[in-house]
C-alpha cells in the first residue's frame, strides 16, 4: 500500500481519544501516523462530566474514540453510572460523533442490563460502533446502530526493531505460550492435580455465582425457587458438565452455551447467564491444553501463579514487557502456542498477528474469520488439541516449512492487518457516516 499517496490525498482530522489502553493507544499513533492530529482525554481526571465534555469541546474535535462503551462509565472513572449516562448525553448534544471500537465482544462487555440500559440511549447519529467479531455486527443492527467491522491488528513498527541478540538467544525453545494466569480465590491454599480439577473449580464457582443472585432476587422480591442445596448441587453438576465436555469448536460452544443458559434460566429464573462463563470457559480450555503440552516441555510465561493451575509446573516464567521483552520471545520461540478467547466466535486475535510481524511462528486455533485474513501457508491452525499436538511435532522436524510460513505470514499481516490499516478504515467509515 503506497501510505505517502494515501497520507497526501487524505483530509487531515482532529480525534481526541477518551480511552487509554495499549489498543487504543496504539491505533491513536496509527492516526498520528497518518497525519491526523491526535489528543488524549484523561476523562478519569476529571470530577464532573460537564468539565470533561468542556475539554473535549475545547478541542473541537472532528470525532472521539474510546473503547467498548466504558469510555463513559465508573470501570475507567470515578463517576456514577448515573454520571457516566448524563456525560454520553452531554458529548450526543454537542453533536460530536464518537467512534466506539468494541474489542470485547458486546455479550461479554460487562452486565447486561446495564449495557442494554446504555446502548437504548445512543442515538443513530451520534456514535458509529466498530467490532472486532463480525458476528457481532448483528448486536448493533438489531438496535439500529451504525456498526462496521474493524478486526484487530499489528504494530507495523515491530517489523524493523532492532532485536537484542542475547534476549533472543535467551528465549530459545521449541514450544512456548505466553498469557495471564487467571485468577483463584486463596492462591496460598490451592494447587490444582489435573485439568478435571479445574473444571470443577469453575463450575462451584459460576454454581455459587448463580446461588448468590437467586437469593440477591428473592430478598428483593423476585418469585424464584427455593434456594435449597440440591438446587446448587444440580447447578454445579450442569456447569461441570458444560466445562469437560466441550473443546476447540466455537461453533458448538456458542450453541452449547445457548442450550445451558435456556436451562439454567428454566430452573433457576434468572434471566441471563453470567457473562463471566466466556472467560471461565477460555480459562478451562487454556489451562486444559497447557496440561496436554506439559509432556513436550513447554514454558509458560505470565508469572508464578501458573504454577497454581498446572501442578506446581516448574516450566513457567515471569510476565514479559511489552516493549522491552516480549518481541524478541515471540521470534525466538519456535513455536507459540496460542487459544482464542470463547466470547470471540470467530475473530482473528492480536497474539498471532503480532508474532508475525515480529518473524514468530504462532500455532492458534482455527476460527472463521482466519480464512477471509490468511491464504493457505500464511499462518497454521488446528481445529483440536490432538491436531495442535501433531503440528508441535511436524513443524518442529521440518524448518524450511516452518520459514516459510512465517515469512508468508509476516508479509500478509504487513500488506492488510496493522494498525495503520485500521486507522484508515476507522477514519474512511467516520469520514462517510459523519460527512466529515
Amino acid at each position: 500500500m503506497q501510505w505517502q499517496s494515501i497520507i497526501t490525498n487524505m483530509k487531515s482530522l482532529r480525534i481526541a481519544i477518551l480511552s487509554h489502553d495499549p489498543w487504543i493507544d496504539l491505533l491513536g499513533k496509527a492516526l498520528a501516523d497518518l497525519k491526523h492530529e491526535v489528543h488524549h482525554v484523561e476523562i478519569n481526571t476529571y470530577h464532573k462530566p460537564q468539565d470533561a465534555r468542556d475539554k473535549i469541546l475545547g478541542l473541537k474535535p472532528d470525532f472521539t474514540l474510546g473503547r467498548n462503551y466504558y469510555d463513559f462509565i465508573s470501570f475507567h472513572n470515578n463517576w456514577s453510572d448515573e454520571a457516566g449516562i448524563e456525560f454520553k448525553n452531554l458529548l450526543e448534544a454537542s453533536q460530536i460523533p464518537h467512534a466506539s471500537w468494541y474489542l470485547d465482544s458486546p455479550a461479554a462487555s460487562g452486565n447486561l442490563f446495564l449495557r442494554k440500559k446504555w446502548l437504548s440511549g445512543y442515538q443513530p447519529n451520534g456514535t458509529c460502533f466498530f467490532v472486532t467479531d463480525r458476528q457481532d455486527m448483528s448486536f448493533f443492527h438489531k438496535l439500529s446502530l451504525p456498526t462496521a467491522h474493524l478486526p484487530m491488528a499489528a504494530e507495523r513498527d515491530l517489523i524493523s526493531r532492532q532485536m537484542n541478540q542475547d534476549k533472543l538467544t535467551h528465549y530459545q525453545t521449541d514450544l512456548a505460550f505466553v498469557g495471564t494466569p487467571p485468577p483463584a480465590s486463596g492462591h496460598a491454599a490451592i494447587s490444582f492435580q489435573s485439568a478435571q480439577a479445574v473444571a470443577a473449580y469453575y463450575a462451584n464457582l459460576d454454581g455459587q455465582k448463580l446461588f448468590e443472585v437467586m437469593v440477591a432476587m428473592k430478598n428483593s422480591g423476585y418469585d424464584v425457587p427455593p434456594t435449597q442445596p440440591q438446587i446448587l448441587e444440580k447447578i454445579g453438576s450442569a456447569f461441570f458438565n458444560f466445562y469437560t465436555t466441550f473443546h476447540i469448536a466455537p461453533v458448538e460452544y456458542h450453541r452449547e452455551r445457548a442450550r445451558l443458559e435456556k436451562n439454567i434460566h428454566q430452573l433457576t429464573g434468572i434471566a441471563k447467564l453470567p457473562i463471566a462463563i466466556d472467560y471461565r470457559y477460555s480459562y478451562y480450555q487454556l489451562i486444559t491444553s497447557l496440561w496436554h503440552f506439559k509432556k513436550k516441555g513447554i514454558r509458560v510465561y505470565g508469572g508464578p501463579d501458573w504454577s497454581i493451575w498446572l501442578g506446581n509446573y516448574q516450566s513457567h516464567y515471569p510476565r514479559l514487557p511489552f516493549d522491552t521483552e516480549l518481541p524478541e520471545f515471540l521470534r525466538a520461540a519456535k513455536i507459540l502456542f496460542c487459544l482464542t478467547k470463547w466470547q470471540y466466535y470467530g475473530a482473528v486475535h492480536d497474539r498471532p498477528l503480532m508474532t508475525l510481524v515480529c518473524g514468530g511462528f504462532p500455532l492458534t486455533d482455527h476460527r472463521e474469520e482466519i480464512d477471509d485474513s490468511f491464504r493457505p501457508g500464511e499462518i497454521v491452525t488446528y481445529h483440536s488439541i490432538e491436531e495442535a499436538d501433531q503440528l508441535v511435532d511436524y513443524y518442529l522436524t521440518h524448518e524450511s516449512e516452518r520459514r516459510e510460513v512465517i515469512q508468508k505470514g509476516q508479509a500478509r499481516v504487513l500488506a492488510n492487518h496493522t494498525y495503520h490499516h485500521r486507522a484508515l478504515d476507522l477514519v474512511r467509515k467516520m469520514s462517510d457516516h459523519f460527512s466529515l
